[in-house]
């Protein structure tokens, strides 16, 4: 147990990661089966987050899973909004607070919550889910985690460097 133990995740296969949330989670667990108090060893299934926090910025990011710039990424955040009338400005925005999905065989792997603390279980629960996202990831990701209402939302789709690429 702790953050030097490797674990087998379901949805994401064998993973080792060196953070205080898995640290905490898997040596309850350990702890909880060394007991012998339960009539059956209990299973680690916790999908561990770590935090980095730049308080200069007002900026936190919650990441879960697997968060590796080589993958493709889809970006979700809530749009500028103009400050006389309070509308979202199409196209724009000051990314202060969405979500990046990343993407791996069309399903979704690893998500970085930024200034969205709320939404890491269910990013949990979206890469354990490993729903197969189309073509069309932004518009299907677009609504996989409620940030605001439908037209206050831009979205920014990236595609994986390849050392083959200029």
């Amino acid at each position: 147990a702790g953050d030097a133990a490797s674990f087998y995740s379901k949805s994401l296969g064998r993973r080792r990661v060196e953070v205080y949330d898995h640290a905490i989670n898997s040596g309850l667990i350990c702890g909880r089966n060394m007991s012998g108090q339960q009539k059956a060893p209990a299973i680690y299934n916790h999908l561990p987050a770590f935090v980095c926090s730049l308080p200069s910025l007002g900026i936190t990011f919650e990441c879960v899973g697997e968060i590796n710039s080589k993958l493709k990424t889809v970006g979700v955040w809530l749009a500028k909004r103009d400050e006389e009338t309070g509308k979202p400005v199409q196209g724009k925005t000051d990314f202060d607070r969405g979500l990046i999905y990343y993407l791996k065989d069309s399903a979704v792997v690893g998500v970085v919550c930024c200034n969205a603390s709320e939404c890491v279980e269910a990013a949990r629960d979206i890469i354990s889910q490993k729903n197969l996202i189309k073509d069309a990831a932004a518009d299907q990701l677009r609504k996989k985690i409620l940030l605001a209402p439908e037209s206050w939302i831009y979205i920014k789709e990236t595609h994986p460097f390849s050392s083959q690429e200029g």
